[in-house]
């Protein structure tokens, strides 16, 4: 969270992920949900062609990619100008590594007031009947389906604590 809000990242904007599974993911993924601001994912093998589409379609103030996309994202058109944060870059990538960003940040953030209907993820259809659409997931749905997680997988009180 912090990183995000030292990029200029503000509560309720949009950060597409670009990212394989992995820790960097996992730090992405909830230190935008803690900041208030709204994840919207999308499959970091999706073609070249369609990342600024994507970058437009959700007006995304950050992008978090992984280094495969490093080529697509600096030939991105003028008029997108989202900050850009790459993961498992090499020394020579144009944008800022997000290892290391991660590796400067303060953990201690406070948590956003967030309302259970405010906007927490776009997950995206798969398109079959023209460009994929976001479905936003609320707040709410995202504790929901934490708890249902926890309970079918037997995490309890003792193992595991959720906060409203």
């Amino acid at each position: 969270a912090s990183l995000l809000t030292s990029a200029g990242v503000r509560p309720e904007e949009r950060v597409l992920f670009l990212l394989r599974d992995g820790i960097h993911f996992a730090a992405g993924f909830y230190g935008v949900l803690r900041m208030g601001a709204v994840v919207a994912m999308v499959n970091p093998d999706v073609k070249p062609d369609d990342i600024a589409h994507y970058v437009r379609y959700v007006r995304a103030s950050a992008v978090l990619a992984d280094a495969s996309l490093v080529d697509t994202l600096r030939a991105l058109p003028a008029d997108l100008a989202p900050r850009i944060l790459v993961d498992g870059a090499g020394e020579d990538c144009p944008f800022p590594r997000l290892d290391e960003g991660l590796a400067r940040a303060s953990p201690s953030f406070p948590h956003a007031q967030v309302h259970p209907d405010d906007p927490a993820i776009w997950l995206f259809t798969s398109g079959s009947t023209g460009l994929p659409k976001a479905v936003v997931h609320r707040a709410a749905d995202f504790i929901f389906n934490t708890e249902v997680f926890a309970k079918r997988n037997g995490v309890g009180a003792e193992t595991a604590r959720l906060r409203q």
